[in-house]
């Protein structure tokens, strides 16, 4: 029942109630729908370097891929990398992600 005081007082109790919308993105290997947070985003920058961005937030073409070893190996050998990000991957790149997929399998 709305107040006298603001007519639209049950939208703003509303907004105050509802829980936050999380970003859904897809892996770019394997297809898969997932949280923002639990993908990594590789970006690539305006002067074209392909960088790991573990924030988030750098500015630049970005796409998305899951931590499985097989997703990092089907996006590097049918080229879903480099058409989503619309650039050719460099070998150090390629290494960089290679090693993060290691760590994560590590454990650490």
């Amino acid at each position: 029942m709305p107040c006298l005081a603001c007519p639209r007082l049950h939208l703003h109790i509303r907004k105050m109630t509802s829980q936050r919308k999380t970003s859904i993105r897809t892996c770019v290997a394997c297809r898969t729908a997932s949280d923002k947070n639990t993908l990594t985003r590789i970006v690539r920058t305006s002067d074209g370097e392909v960088r790991v961005d573990s924030t988030g937030r750098l500015p630049g073409r970005g796409a998305y891929r899951c931590g499985a070893k097989e997703c990092l190996a089907s996006a590097i050998k049918h080229n879903k990398l480099g058409r989503a990000l619309r650039c050719e991957i460099p070998g150090p790149a390629i290494a960089d992600l290679e090693s993060l997929v290691v760590k994560n399998d590590d454990g650490k």
